[in-house]
């Protein structure tokens, strides 16, 4: 099964009567109503399918938003649309690193743990959460919020990484 390249999510036919792989929806640009999702280099493997419509408040694509329909996470949509089932209490990790990206190619079916160690990594490293510790013991009492800010860091999640609460390995 093939996604139309348009963006607008429909399934195309491949290949067609004469054998060629068509990647575009029957009917063509004029049959589309909105396009969910374009496609751009965000210097992955390949490129980024991202979703252009309504957003969670983590930043994740919904999808059937409309009448008598349930809204669902778009990656999981089109996860599911190209590649099959997802397991229950399994996640799907963006290992693009973009979560408004919907491309099944750049999702990766994994547990809890994985999908929580993978994201604390890409934005802090054992080094970065050492040196936060360093200059805590440094600065003293009251350093936590200009810390927090040095590193672009909310303040609960510097004091976390202070307190111990949160592992560097």
């Amino acid at each position: 099964m093939a996604i139309c390249l348009c963006g607008c999510g429909l399934e195309v036919t491949s290949p067609d009567k004469q054998g060629v792989v068509r990647y575009w929806h029957k009917g063509g640009h004029a049959a589309r109503k909105f396009v969910q999702y374009s496609i751009e280099n965000k210097e992955y493997k390949t490129d980024c399918w991202l979703w252009r419509l309504s957003k969670n408040k983590f930043g994740y694509g919904m999808i059937g938003m409309g009448r008598n329909l349930n809204p669902q996470l778009a990656h999981r949509y089109y996860y599911e649309k190209v590649k099959g089932f997802i397991p229950k209490k399994m996640q799907l990790d963006h290992l693009c690193r973009n979560r408004d990206c919907v491309n099944p190619e750049h999702l990766e079916i994994v547990n809890n743990k994985i999908n929580s160690h993978r994201g604390l990594s890409t934005k802090m490293n054992s080094k970065d959460i050492a040196l936060i510790r360093n200059e805590h013991k440094k600065r003293g009492r009251g350093s936590i919020k200009n810390i927090a800010k040095e590193f672009g860091l909310s303040y609960t999640w510097t004091w976390m990484i202070i307190r111990n609460q949160v592992r560097n390995d």
